[in-house]
Order: structure tokens, then sequence, then C-alpha cells
């Protein structure tokens, strides 16, 4: 199904019918590769200089497109323009994530009249 779309630009279905997808963009994810990205992860986004957290990025992105080579047949992967490996986020951006989650929560649980104290970890590196 994933090649006809790719190929031909539309899908047909079981009843004739065809849906034409030759001006849109087709986003997908995979876990592929997932397992490199967690071992080569802590070369990532932490302590490292632009240059260093660049090479690493090439580095870890060769591995996974490796890893798709395995998986996917050649055929697919040659109809793909461009593939993007995601970087690992900072203890600051994940932090960043959970202020903002926790804010959600705080604002819901204050209109029921509930009150949720967070304790932070003293450690303030990031």
């Amino acid at each position: 199904m994933m090649l006809q779309i790719l190929e031909d630009g539309r899908l047909t279905d079981s009843k004739g019918q065809t849906v034409d997808f030759k001006n849109m963009l087709l986003i997908m994810t995979s876990n592929v590769g997932s397992s490199v990205i967690e071992k080569g992860g802590h070369r990532i986004g932490f302590d490292l200089d632009y240059d260093e957290k660049d090479n690493s990025y090439n580095w870890i992105k060769s591995l996974v497109t490796e890893e798709l080579k395995q998986y996917f047949r050649p055929e697919f992967l040659n109809k793909l323009d461009e593939m993007i490996v995601f970087r690992q986020l900072t203890k600051l951006e994940v932090k960043d994530i959970a202020d903002i989650m926790l804010k959600e929560v705080f604002e819901r649980l204050k209109a029921k009249e509930i009150e949720l104290r967070v304790l932070r970890d003293l450690d303030t590196s990031c």
C-alpha cells in the first residue's frame, strides 16, 4: 500500500475509489534505530560544544540509516526524499517540558481546591 502511494501518488481501495496523494507531505515515524540512539545518546546534547554535537548527530544518523537499510526494503527507502533523526533532548529541555506539564496539572488541581507541592532535587546543574 505504501509503495502504491509513493510510486503512483494515489491509493485505490477495494471498492475502486481513488485517493490522490500527489500534492501532499507524508511524515512517517519509526522506532527503528532507537536502540542505537539510546546506546549512543550519551554523546548527544550534554556538555558538548557545537562541533561535537554536530559530529555526534551525524554519527548516530549514519548508524540509524544502516539499521533502516536492514529493516526496510530498498525499493521503499529509495522513495523517501529525506530522513530526519531527532536528537536527544537536553536535561534543560526535559526540565522545561516537565515544568509546562506540571503547570497544567497545578491549574487543574487549583480549580478543585487541591494543592500539590513538588520538591525539586538540589541538583541545579541544568
